[in-house]
């Protein structure tokens, strides 16, 4: 069994179909700033006796409320048309802005693949050095009688992937 509309909720969506064609009309015909704020525009009523279209937009667009008076001229003919003749647009800068959502980025990893290279090592330990000698190893020492341990090379290999 289909559940019937009432009256207003069939108004509700005329009058905000009537809006939405109001707009795919009018960007074609306005300054290109104007168009991006009817865009974010929500349509709030339309008072059939007072001729009356009230709007809400972005409170940001604040700044640009001489565009609605200023292109008046581009889109009244199309308000006429849509919504009845002398019909007036309200415009409330009320609307808050979505927080935009960041999705963090996947950033894509390739897997190197070495293929049948081979890596040697010369030799697996590092090499001790003699350090007995103490004016000519003096950091050395110095770090010895701070930190204790043993000292020892390391030797860094030159493999064909090292740049």
């Amino acid at each position: 069994m289909k559940k019937k509309k009432n009256r207003s909720e069939d108004d509700d969506f005329v009058k905000d179909s009537a809006w939405d064609m109001f707009v795919k009309v009018v960007v074609a015909h306005v300054d290109p700033v104007l168009a991006s704020m009817l865009y974010a525009t929500e349509f709030k009523e339309f008072d059939q006796t007072q001729k009356i279209v009230r709007i809400a937009t972005l409170k940001k667009f604040v700044l640009f409320q001489d565009l609605f008076i200023e292109q008046k001229k581009n889109y009244q003919e199309y308000l006429d048309r849509i919504f009845g003749y002398q019909a007036v647009l309200v415009v409330e800068f009320t609307k808050s802005s979505q927080p935009i959502k960041i999705v963090p980025k996947m950033v894509e990893t390739k897997k190197m693949e070495l293929g049948n290279q081979v890596m040697h090592s010369k030799n697996a330990e590092p090499k001790k050095i003699d350090i007995s000698d103490q004016k000519k190893w003096k950091l050395t020492h110095a770090l010895l009688e701070h930190f204790g341990g043993t000292v020892k090379e390391i030797i860094k290999e030159n493999h064909e992937f090292d740049a």
